[in-house]
């Protein structure tokens, strides 16, 4: 019985393989520009991948300034108690926190009231009797300089019996606890309106 050739442990001489017919293994051409080493992904990522550190010429980010949150306005309420001037009040507030205030309403009963017409040249009203508060507004700009500083307060009163009286007041007595809703705020701009020629 013959034993096949793969099977057989030996090897006759005609079946030996000449040196000259193994074929050498094919090497990688490194001068070949698509030739890659390695994960061309993380080649990549190698590549741009950020640097540690601070970039140079960078600058430190300017800091904000924290008077910058009180520069919009802010709704207040004002309880005043009885028996103060409302006026100077609403102004020693303003001049404490300094800052500007805005008064929109009040209410509560005062027991003297000093109004004045600024459009006329008419003595100054004085009136010491129980008042009620129906309406109320001011502006009083704090200035830190020496210079006056731009202020109103108009009030329309009730005088018990349905007549209203109202004007520019520079005094108000409270007789009881008197409430005011206000906006306060911080360096106002002043602006000057040229007015255009009339043509």
């Amino acid at each position: 019985m013959s034993v096949p050739r793969d099977l057989s442990h030996g090897s006759s001489e005609g079946d030996e393989v000449h040196p000259s017919h193994i074929i050498p293994p094919t090497l990688p051409n490194h001068n070949d520009p698509h030739f890659n080493i390695g994960n061309s992904s993380c080649n990549s990522a190698a590549g741009t991948a950020k640097p540690r550190g601070r970039p140079r010429g960078s600058k430190n980010r300017p800091k904000e300034d924290s008077k910058g949150e009180n520069m919009g306005m802010r709704p207040v309420t004002l309880e005043v108690p009885a028996g103060v001037d409302i006026i100077n009040q609403v102004a020693n507030f303003a001049k404490s926190n300094e800052v500007c205030i805005a008064v929109t309403a009040g209410f509560g009963k005062v027991s003297v009231a000093v109004l004045r017409n600024v459009l006329s040249q008419a003595p100054d009203r004085v009136y010491k009797e129980h008042l009620a508060v129906i309406n109320f507004s001011s502006t009083y700009v704090f200035s830190p300089l020496a210079q006056a500083t731009p202020s109103f307060f108009n009030v329309t009163l009730d005088r018990m019996n349905g007549e209203l009286i109202g004007g520019t007041t520079f005094r108000m007595v409270t007789l009881g606890k008197v409430v005011l809703s206000a906006y306060v705020f911080q360096n106002p701009h002043v602006f000057t309106i040229e007015v255009a020629g009339f043509h």
